[in-house]
């Protein structure tokens, strides 16, 4: 549907929907004529936009203790979201490698969420913190989790520190590989948002 109406700015389109209660009951026909005005882009639009199918509910804190207890279950709930994110892209990287995205769509995702409200954005923002204190953490060369793992290779050792040029290795490789990745991702995201 949402590429029919994006290759007709301008001509008329029929979209037969089935209607009905919440329960299923009562469902009957509907057919509906649009015409598709034409966006910036020159693809047509219809001013319908998909919705979570969840009603979101705030609450407002009694007083500063409160609103310290509410505000670290939701960052544990995020963290959790975030982390079982993070574990099904690296256990089905193959099927989730197109989810991957880079500076270019969080930054089209931020303006998406400037435009909702105030709650949306601030959920945003505290999402995009973890994931960074997540991937930091991972044990790459060039994050803190890549040095953590040295330290931890140092430990092993018997408090013997590698090679310098041996270190330097693997964190110039570890900043080479994220590079590539952050090159890869912009042009990714940048292609798509062209698109």
């Amino acid at each position: 549907v949402v590429n029919a109406i994006r290759a007709s700015p301008g001509r008329d389109l029929r979209i037969d929907l089935t209607r009905g209660g919440e329960d299923g009951a009562g469902l009957r026909p509907v057919t509906l004529r649009v015409t598709p005005e034409t966006a910036e882009d020159g693809a047509g639009r219809i001013g319908v936009q998909l919705l979570a199918n969840s009603e979101k509910e705030i609450s407002k804190a009694a007083n500063l203790l409160d609103g310290a207890g509410m505000a670290t279950r939701e960052t544990l709930k995020l963290t959790k979201v975030v982390l079982d994110g993070f574990g099904n892209l690296v256990l089905n990287f193959s099927q989730n490698v197109d989810k991957l995205s880079g500076p270019v769509a969080i930054i089209a995702n931020g303006a998406q969420y400037t435009r909702n409200n105030w709650y949306d954005l601030l959920q945003f923002m505290v999402i995009i913190n973890i994931n960074l204190a997540v991937i930091n953490t991972v044990p790459l060369p060039g994050l803190d989790g890549g040095y953590l793992a040295l330290l931890l290779a140092e430990t092993l050792r018997g408090g013997k520190k590698l090679p310098e040029d041996v270190e330097n290795v693997i964190n110039q490789s570890g900043v080479s590989l994220l590079f590539l990745l952050g090159i890869t991702l912009l042009i990714k995201d940048s292609v798509k948002l062209i698109q």
